[in-house]
């Protein structure tokens, strides 16, 4: 039993191996003002969430550049 799936194709040919389904979902931020005395770890929070992020991203982008690689330097930027 086959599975085809439609939809916009981002290259000609074939392509082998996971598929990713994307979804858009709404994000809701909430703003609020952070007190001085708890700034620092505020600051200390935001890091740490930005160096996880960008771990999270590098076997992605790694996959892209092998495909792409003259995007190489713009991404190496985004990761660094």
């Amino acid at each position: 039993m086959a599975l085809v799936l439609n939809g916009i194709s981002v290259s000609r040919g074939l392509a082998i191996g996971k598929a990713h389904r994307l979804q858009r979902i709404d994000l809701e931020v909430n703003e609020y003002i952070v007190p001085k005395p708890l700034l620092g770890e505020e600051i200390t929070r935001f890091r740490v969430a930005v160096k996880k992020a960008k771990q999270q991203l590098r076997p992605f982008v790694a996959a892209f550049l092998r495909i792409h690689p003259r995007i190489s330097p713009i991404l190496s930027i985004l990761i660094s």
